[in-house]
């Protein structure tokens, strides 16, 4: 009885180690992802801002070429959940790949991925981490707290006008008016006139007397 055991548990061994044998001769799909320098956008690039209808340019012609895809997903999240825009089997170089309508779609961050399948299963990738779409929304403007003025290099500049220095205008002399040495004059000569009566009027009262 303990030979028979004996003889089950070589046989499940060897079974196992053919099985592994044979599993690892046949060649299984190559789904790893890999970079390839003939797979890109050029067109929208990294953290433009986009709104309406956007043509998506770039590269999806490699050596054994089955077809390409293009999809795009939320730049906040996980990377599990992707929206395919295309799937085609036209390769085309520094071409477009596909117009896309942003309008459909709701305002905000997003990511842009590109890959192309190859003969062999094997997959080449080209991602755009980061675009904003920008349709309903407005862009933040920063405020700018002195007015600017533009001026047009083409147009001509003036001149800046001087304002002209208003001096009051020279009346002319009063004829009237006296001056200090005129008053002198005046007083002195009023003195004397006085003066003059008082002794005129002595000498008349004093002949008058005799």
């Amino acid at each position: 009885m303990a030979k028979h055991l004996k003889l089950k548990k070589i046989k499940f061994f060897i079974i196992v180690v053919v099985s592994i044998m044979i599993s690892s001769a046949i060649p299984l799909p190559d789904f790893v992802m890999q970079s390839n320098q003939d797979v890109y956008i050029t067109s929208p690039a990294e953290g433009q801002v986009l709104s309406g209808v956007v043509d998506i340019i770039g590269t999806n012609e490699i050596t054994g070429f089955s077809h390409s895809e293009l999809a795009f997903s939320n730049a906040i999240g996980s990377m599990e959940t992707w929206f395919p825009l295309s799937n085609t089997s036209n390769s085309v170089k520094a071409d477009l790949l596909f117009a896309w309508d942003t309008t459909h779609i709701t305002d905000g961050d997003y990511r842009l991925r590109l890959r192309v399948f190859s003969e062999d299963d094997s997959i080449s990738e080209f991602l755009i981490s980061i675009i904003t779409i920008r349709n309903y929304s407005q862009t933040t403007i920063p405020s700018i707290s002195a007015t600017s003025v533009l001026l047009d290099p083409t147009s001509t500049i003036l001149s800046a006008t001087e304002t002209p220095l208003l001096r009051p205008t020279l009346l002319p002399e009063n004829p009237l008016a006296l001056s200090s040495g005129d008053l002198a004059k005046s007083l002195i000569f009023g003195i004397l006139t006085i003066l003059g009566l008082i002794g005129i009027s002595i000498i008349y009262s004093r002949g008058h007397r005799k």
